[in-house]
């Protein structure tokens, strides 16, 4: 199975490192890389592209970049991916094809969908090491739903629950600024949950 993702969020990351003034010539040689892996293809492994994002947070001395990313994953962000789930009648529609449809793009990330009276969690799981840059994934996973609800219905989504499992970050107070729901942190899973009549919206 191909372990991909899309290099649009590597372009995000040199796109920030030039704008602060950081040499992208030392981002490469750091991460072991050239702007061909980044700029000519449309994908990149996990590896390749944590080997960037650790060369990046090193170089600007950033450990918040996650966030940038998060605060980047917009519906366009998933391609092809992104147009279907925006193009259903309803968000539970949307989700249900985030779901099934993200394995097949991301080749080892899978989203979860767990149903109870009130609540649908949305849970993520990835079946590669993704090490130290594991958070930084994780944050961007729980934005992209956020986004992805939020496009559909036109307005925040700031009553549902995100499930960080890992322990709260020393930048934690930097999350306001992206996630517009209660943040929770030190979970076993990382999770979206949302209160069960978002599901049922247009």
């Amino acid at each position: 199975m191909l372990r991909l993702l899309s290099s649009f969020y590597a372009r995000v990351l040199l796109t920030e490192v030039k704008r602060r003034g950081g040499c992208e010539t030392e981002l490469f040689e750091s991460a072991r890389m050239s702007s061909i892996d980044v700029y000519a293809k449309q994908w990149m492994t996990y590896a390749e592209f944590n080997r960037l994002l650790t060369a990046a947070i090193a170089l600007l001395r950033d450990n918040t970049l996650g966030l940038l990313l998060a605060a980047r994953s917009i519906p366009a962000a998933l391609g092809e991916l992104g147009t279907t789930a925006l193009a259903q009648p309803s968000v539970f529609d949307a989700l249900r094809v985030l779901t099934e449809f993200s394995r097949v793009q991301a080749g080892s990330v899978n989203i979860l969908m767990r149903r109870t009276p009130n609540t649908l969690a949305l849970r993520f799981h990835a079946d590669l090491d993704l090490g130290d840059m594991g958070p930084f994934h994780q944050e961007v996973y729980v934005a992209t739903v956020q986004h992805m609800v939020e496009a559909i219905v036109g307005r925040s989504l700031s009553d549902a629950q995100y499930r960080f499992a890992f322990p709260e970050p020393e930048y934690v107070q930097e999350y306001k600024t992206i996630f517009h729901s209660p943040c929770v942190f030190d979970t076993t899973v990382t999770e979206v949950v949302l209160p069960v009549y978002w599901l049922k919206e247009r």
